[in-house]
């Protein structure tokens, strides 16, 4: 849960497509303690997700797959 985790410091975070199905008022909340307590300049956030925007928003890079293969990059 989110209550363990901001007890200890994170080098790595992996997040799996656990806000797709959220209504937007729940995640933008996660979204705001995930930013606070766990996403900084010295961790590695990995987000899997099929929201473009939302890994605009949470990540300053973003590597796209289709099929197991990578197919794009942005930064």
């Amino acid at each position: 849960s989110l209550a363990r985790l901001s007890l200890r410091k994170i080098d790595i975070l992996l997040v799996d497509a656990v806000f797709d199905s959220l209504e937007a008022q729940e995640r933008d909340k996660i979204i705001e303690i995930l930013k606070q307590k766990f996403i900084s300049d010295d961790s590695i956030f990995i987000l899997s997700t099929e929201d473009e925007k939302l890994a605009q928003k949470l990540t300053a890079r973003q590597i796209y797959f289709e099929n197991g293969s990578i197919v794009g990059e942005s930064a």
